[in-house]
């Protein structure tokens, strides 16, 4: 498919998402036209400091192969996953042909950058602020985390109006869950620690809390993780006023819509260290009504708009688009096999999407190309 062709799709993209694509023009800028080569489409092979999951991956003529997987340090559900919500945004489309042919590796680490040189170009979950390299796509819970309780994101969607209340009628306590695997979230138990303005706990069986039910607090902490937090798209989904901390070390694909400040601040705003949380929670309860805004400006950028499942297609179609034009090469489906009579047959690369998705153990799937 031509990549100056303009698709009835693409206008679509601007109007009813136009504040986006940032992190994907910011991907295509720093490497510019024709910059990546076939030969940097390469599952990385080392298992040092821990695997890295991976997924060679290629759209040609509107069909998705997985050419090569990599088993790693995460649950392949994570791949499946995002293979999946990339999928249902190409067969989207009307003619899926008109999708750009493209060819790229998929890491589904959350930590995609660690022990890998420094010019490797995948796409992945989030990547960190100092690292330009690799290309953000929706994380795989805009498909489904794969814990039955918690399950698809559609789902997880319709389930909450049994959850949300108006927002006056919130419990006003800052909330949290989490392991303490990283100095943030220590210094937030350390600030909350045997409190009573707040619902903070390390999680346990015992204190474990459903992600539907941080929607009945007003203000639900979000904490970054080994990397970036997947909780965070979660939050966005209630009507409350998220708090984060800044600065964030990761970047995902939607965090250049956080507002701070002003008529269309979506969160709150606190130190990593958590020194001015009781400070600030403090002055959103005796200012309500500012809470409130925050908590509406919140739902309607994100549950209502830049979070739904039409805007992720579309993130990922233009995803597809911007990474063609850094290609400097043309992706095929098919490589020449000569015969003994000496025809050539045109053998496919890779394996079916549909194939890999849902194999049979009768059928193992088998990869026969090394990158």
């Amino acid at each position: 498919m031509s990549t100056s062709a303009k698709p009835a799709w693409m206008p679509i993209h601007k109007i009813a998402f136009p504040k986006l694509y940032t992190e994907l023009d910011r991907a295509r800028d720093h490497f510019g036209p024709a910059s990546i080569h076939q030969d940097q489409i390469k599952i990385h092979p080392d298992n040092k400091p821990y695997k890295h999951g991976q997924l060679h991956v290629l759209i040609y003529n509107g069909q998705m192969y997985v050419i090569n997987e990599k088993k790693g340090a995460s649950n392949r559900a994570r791949g499946l996953a995002g293979l999946a919500n990339l999928y249902r945004a190409i067969t989207a489309v009307d003619d899926p042909t008109t999708i750009p042919d493209v060819e790229f590796i998929l890491d589904i680490e959350d930590t995609p950058t660690v022990g890998v040189p420094e010019d490797r170009v995948v796409w992945s979950w989030n990547r960190p602020k100092t690292n330009l390299n690799t290309w953000v796509v929706p994380d795989f819970d805009g498909w489904a985390f794969p814990k039955s309780d918690l399950g698809s994101y559609i789902s997880f969607r319709e389930r909450l109006q049994f959850i949300e209340t108006p927002f006056e009628d919130k419990d006003p306590r800052p909330v949290w869950r989490g392991a303490l695997n990283n100095k943030v979230r220590v210094a937030l138990m350390n600030v909350t620690n045997e409190t009573d303005w707040a619902d903070v706990q390390k999680l346990t069986p015992d204190t474990r809390m459903h992600m539907a039910e941080f929607c009945k607090y007003q203000f639900p902490i979000h904490t970054e993780g080994n990397t970036w937090s997947g909780r965070l798209r979660y939050i966005h989904n209630c009507n409350s006023a998220p708090v984060i901390h800044q600065p964030l070390q990761h970047q995902a694909h939607y965090y250049d819509l956080l507002v701070h400040e002003g008529p269309d601040q979506n969160y709150i705003k606190v130190n990593n260290d958590f020194s001015d949380l009781q400070e600030k929670i403090e002055y959103y309860r005796a200012h309500p009504s500012e809470a409130a805004r925050i908590a509406n400006n919140s739902a309607n950028t994100f549950r209502d708009q830049y979070l739904t499942p039409a805007a992720e297609a579309c993130y990922w179609r233009r995803l597809i688009r911007r990474w063609a034009e850094v290609q400097a090469f043309k992706p095929n489906a098919y490589v020449d096999v000569k015969q003994a009579d000496g025809s050539v047959w045109k053998k496919q690369r890779g394996v079916d999407w549909e194939v890999f998705a849902h194999p049979d153990s009768k059928y193992p799937v088998k990869f026969e190309e090394d990158g």
